[in-house]
């Protein structure tokens, strides 16, 4: 092999090489971008589960105080019933 066959197999593998890393760098490019998506929309997430969080808080709230309310109620139709029951077996 001549020098000058030899200087061109050399640059055409530096350009081969050269095309790979190019291609290398524009995937890992584009996993930086997906990346910074992913970051992002999970920061979303968060915010969003956050939001649920305090719905579902100030949600148990209320159904507590309504349960609280229901039983109170119960209770007192129940106190009624056992009264007119009682004035019917006195009777």
């Amino acid at each position: 092999m001549t020098p000058e066959e030899r200087l061109t197999k050399i640059e055409n593998a530096i350009q081969a090489l050269v095309d790979v890393q190019a291609k290398h760098d524009e995937g890992i490019g584009q996993l930086i971008e997906i990346s910074r998506r992913l970051v992002d929309a999970q920061i979303v997430t968060d915010g969003q589960i956050r939001e649920l969080r305090e719905a579902q808080k100030h949600a148990d709230e209320r159904l507590n105080a309504l349960q609280e309310h229901t039983d109170e109620r119960l209770n007192a139709l129940i106190e009624t019933v056992d009264r007119i029951i009682r004035r019917e077996e006195q009777q």
